[in-house]
């Protein structure tokens, strides 16, 4: 079953019946003994109601309107499930017999649901069976309905509904469903499918948030790798800045020791230049060669 949206809260839904008075005292009281859905020519109703024992009736509601309608209470002593249908003013109802499950189907009597009417069944109670025994906590592949069961069906019925092809009966555990054509055609059996509940509903999801949400996550991403690439950005600036100081200090130290260097190469120089372009010097060392030495060895 593919629900639309996601369940909402019944007093989100129907705020009107949720601040009802007589709703709220039945509600607090735990005073309801059942409730299912009727549809007539006008429109469709939820019908939460009583056991006559409470001295109190139940509420009904219109479902398109939210307006609260004609309430209704059981004055019978037997511990009905009742089964929506999609048949106009008729419903289904189920029983824990000697034997077993029993089903049966009641209907309105009347113009509308409001219209004076009252509620009658229109056929008798029939069993629902299983063709082979199960135990207690077997499933049946198929069901039957009879007068008489020879292997009755002994499931605990929460809620349920037939939507005009199938009926789908809620326990602790399992949906149960199977044809509707058993209860039109008595002692023919059909196929029965035993679904959970995970496996059962499905929702449809909001492929506008989620989105939503895609864009946005991708969004605060970008502007994360953009703050995170600036501030890289800066680390690599002040390391630069701080590289090219000490650089700066090494070549002036550089250029000094070049310039030193060549100082002290040029005051080397000066005296073997001069002696080899002919200096003073030069020149008196040559005179002096010229005149005899006052020592002088043996010849």
């Amino acid at each position: 079953m593919v629900l639309g949206s996601a369940p909402k809260r019944l007093e989100d839904e129907w705020p009107h019946l949720w601040n009802d008075s007589n709703f709220g005292h039945i509600r607090d009281n735990n005073g309801f003994f059942t409730s299912f859905t009727v549809i007539d020519k006008n429109s469709e109703y939820v019908l939460f109601t009583t056991k006559k024992s409470t001295g109190t009736f139940g509420a009904t509601i219109n479902i398109k309107t939210g307006e609260l309608g004609k309430p209704y209470t059981y004055s019978g002593n037997d511990d009905l499930r009742m089964l929506s249908s999609t048949e106009k003013m008729k419903f289904y109802a189920l029983r824990k017999g000697d034997k077993g499950l029993q089903i049966n189907k009641w209907e309105f009597v009347g113009k509308s649901i409001f219209d004076n009417a009252k509620i009658v069944p229109n056929s008798t109670w029939y069993g629902l069976c299983s063709t082979t025994p199960v135990g207690p906590e077997e499933l049946p592949e198929h069901v039957i309905i009879k007068t008489e069961c020879k292997h009755e069906i002994d499931w605990a019925v929460l809620r349920g509904f037939n939507d005009g092809e199938q009926f789908y009966l809620f326990g602790p555990k399992y949906i149960h469903i199977f044809s509707d054509d058993v209860f039109e055609r008595l002692n023919r059996k059909t196929n029965a499918i035993h679904k959970s509940y995970d496996g059962f509903f499905v929702c449809h999801a909001d492929y506008g948030r989620i989105i939503m949400f895609l864009i946005a996550a991708l969004l605060a991403l970008t502007l994360l790798t953009l703050l995170l690439y600036c501030c890289c950005c800066r680390c690599r600036k002040s390391k630069k800045k701080k590289g090219e100081e000490p650089t700066k200090s090494v070549k002036n130290s550089k250029s000094r020791r070049t310039k030193s260097s060549k100082k002290s190469a040029s005051k080397k120089s000066t005296p073997a230049v001069s002696a080899f372009g002919g200096s003073n010097a030069a020149t008196r060392r040559s005179k002096m060669a010229s005149k005899p030495s006052p020592i002088q060895g043996q010849t």
